[in-house]
């Protein structure tokens, strides 16, 4: 079922978002970007002509797309309408491979579904200036006019403060979940400045969420490392993918777990598989365990077996480097992988540069079985 958008005024704009994906659901970009006129507008189930550009259309980031459309650029746009907004027959763009035209963006319509309202008619020129909404209601605006009013209501302190009530409980709810938000004065790389009145304490949003709400970059977010209360400057754990700039409205939130930061720190990681680098000082708080572990795991070497035509007590390895015939012999063999694994032997000769077997040849004391190509076994 596609998205309603709403009914709107007449000469209104409204946005409407859709997202292209792989078969797996991650987010991908078009064969080629989108462009106004490859959305179609059917008006009360009808295809309609639009003059002019209603549309348009902007993609803020890989997978995201917004489209604008603009009510007020023609005639055809007519109150007591409904709408449908389509990818257009024939569109050449594709998404992972597949042609997308024909697909529902979403609906909505134009002051189709705002019942009136004659008791507005009672309340002409009255302002609800005791709620707070100090709107001068005329008849055919009335439910329309009071619903815009609840919903848009500041809730503060001194208006919504009886205990369990609504708005308190609203209130309540929000500091929960946004610590502050506003508008940037600018970012960078992997930082952004916050509005000019944000809290004058250091490090006071340390290890919270930014998330960028609307603006450039809008849904990206990130981990506080360091706040500086006088330049307003959080520094973030990891560079955004879109820079923040000064259109950037941002709120922070308490952070749920995350391994980007440990500590308020980033969190650092291998070079070679992605994940966190770990650094252990000390076991059951004992530096010493800690050191004779380590000492004990240098000492060990692991290595593959290289060699289609191994035999129980000869055979070719890789994946290490060691120039040094006999360097191992007397040391114990353990088999990790296939048929051998667990099986241990001790090691009778060490050939670097190559025996009958090929480079780097063991040998060992007779093995169950010969091992297989490409099988792992730790020298210890």
């Amino acid at each position: 079922m596609s998205e309603y958008y709403g009914d709107i005024k007449l000469d209104d704009s409204l946005n409407m978002y859709f997202n292209t994906t792989d078969a797996e659901g991650a987010p991908v970009a078009p064969s080629a970007p989108f462009v106004a006129g490859d959305f179609e507008f059917f008006k009360d189930g009808a295809i309609a002509t639009i003059t002019g550009t209603p549309v348009v259309y902007a993609t803020p980031q890989v997978g995201l797309h917004i489209i604008t459309i603009d009510t007020s650029v023609d005639t055809d746009f007519t109150t007591a309408s409904e709408w449908l907004v389509v990818v257009a027959d024939g569109t050449v763009e594709t998404v992972d491979g597949q042609v997308v035209d024909n697909i529902i963006i979403g609906s909505f319509s134009i002051e189709n579904r705002t019942p009136a309202s004659d008791a507005g008619a009672l309340l002409t020129n009255v302002g609800l200036v005791s709620t707070g909404l100090d709107l001068v209601l005329v008849s055919s605006t009335f439910v329309a006019a009071l619903i815009a009013g609840v919903w848009d209501r500041v809730l503060s302190g001194a208006t919504h403060n009886i205990a369990t009530s609504a708005g308190r409980r609203l209130r309540q709810v929000e500091a929960s979940f946004v610590i502050t938000s506003g508008t940037a004065q600018a970012g960078g790389a992997a930082s952004i400045t916050l509005a000019s009145g944000e809290s004058a304490t250091n490090d006071i949003f340390q290890g919270d969420r930014v998330v960028i709400t609307e603006g450039t970059g809008i849904g990206e977010h990130g981990i506080v490392t360091t706040y500086n209360g006088t330049t307003k400057v959080c520094t973030m754990s990891q560079n955004w993918v879109i820079q923040p700039d000064s259109s950037s409205v941002y709120e922070l939130s308490p952070a749920d777990v995350d391994i980007e930061t440990w500590q308020h720190t980033a969190v650092t990681t291998s070079a070679t598989s992605a994940l966190p680098e770990v650094d252990t000082k000390s076991i059951s708080d004992d530096t010493q365990a800690a050191d004779n572990l380590e000492a004990m795991m240098d000492g060990i070497l692991l290595i593959t077996v290289n060699d289609a035509s191994a035999t129980t007590t000869a055979f070719a390895t890789d994946g290490f480097t060691e120039a040094t015939d006999n360097i191992f012999k007397g040391r114990l063999m353990t088999f990790l992988t296939g048929a051998n694994q667990f099986e241990q032997t001790d090691i009778t000769n060490y050939d670097a540069s190559g025996g009958t077997q090929g480079s780097q040849e063991f040998t060992v004391t007779a093995l169950t079985s010969a091992p297989a190509n490409d099988v792992i076994a730790m020298v210890h």
